[in-house]
């Protein structure tokens, strides 16, 4: 991110602010801190649903059949913990998966078993991921990961543990169910009508890889300047 801010030409960088509203027939965003920006080309790359409940918030509004459609559009929530062990990494691997019943999590990573600075000398650092539709609490989710990390062995006892933090990713994983098509196809009509290009993972309410969000990063840029 700073390599690409030092590269930013006749632009402008905003941070701890996010819009509130878009009113896409007068082409403006309002934001958190209540500014009231004009644009002349607009690309969103937060979620679909995001994107329409805050066109739906501006002074034009939308159409009710997109608002249902955004409310048909469904995904699970990941919940990761972070963690930090006393002691070097027990384990080789840089992450697992476990489909095992017995295990809550479905993956366990390891920076620090990528690369061993990415923690303090004699500690080991780790990532326990746990997929749900929001019925799973951070406390719940730090309590689990203790168990996982102990059980599969990644960490001796829950002694060596020196601490547990849990964050939420909503819309981790788009779910392709029976109403993903025609839900997001009528979205994406009515948003090249308000000329406005969703981009990325989320805004293209898609599974892909961060290469996919830099090539379609690119293909917007050579969209809008073409």
């Amino acid at each position: 991110a700073r390599a690409m801010k030092a590269h930013l030409r006749g632009g402008e960088l905003h941070l701890r602010v996010e819009p509130t509203a878009i009113d896409w027939k007068a082409r403006r965003v309002t934001l958190s801190d209540g500014r009231v920006l004009g644009y002349s080309q607009l690309i969103s790359s937060i979620s679909l649903p995001g994107l329409v409940r805050l066109v739906g918030e501006g002074a034009s509004g939308v159409p009710d059949a997109v608002r249902a459609a955004a409310g048909r559009l469904r995904a699970t929530t990941v919940t990761y913990v972070c963690a930090a062990a006393r002691g070097p990494n027990r384990q080789p691997w840089h992450w697992i998966y476990l489909p095992e019943p017995e295990f809550h999590t479905y993956r366990i990573g390891s920076p620090s078993a990528v690369y061993a600075p990415l923690a303090p000398e004699n500690t080991a650092t780790f990532c326990v991921e746990y997929s749900h539709h929001g019925e799973l609490s951070l406390e719940r989710a730090e309590a689990l990961a203790v168990e996982d990390l102990v059980r599969s062995r990644m960490v001796h006892s829950a002694d060596e543990l020196l601490f547990t933090r849990a964050r939420e990713i909503p819309h981790a994983y788009v779910i392709y169910d029976g109403a993903y098509g025609e839900a997001k196809a009528e979205i994406l009509r009515f948003l090249e009508h308000a000329d406005i290009l969703p981009a990325g993972r989320y805004g293209q309410w898609e599974y892909s890889s961060m290469e996919d969000a830099i090539l379609a990063g690119r293909a917007c840029a050579r969209r809008l300047n073409g």
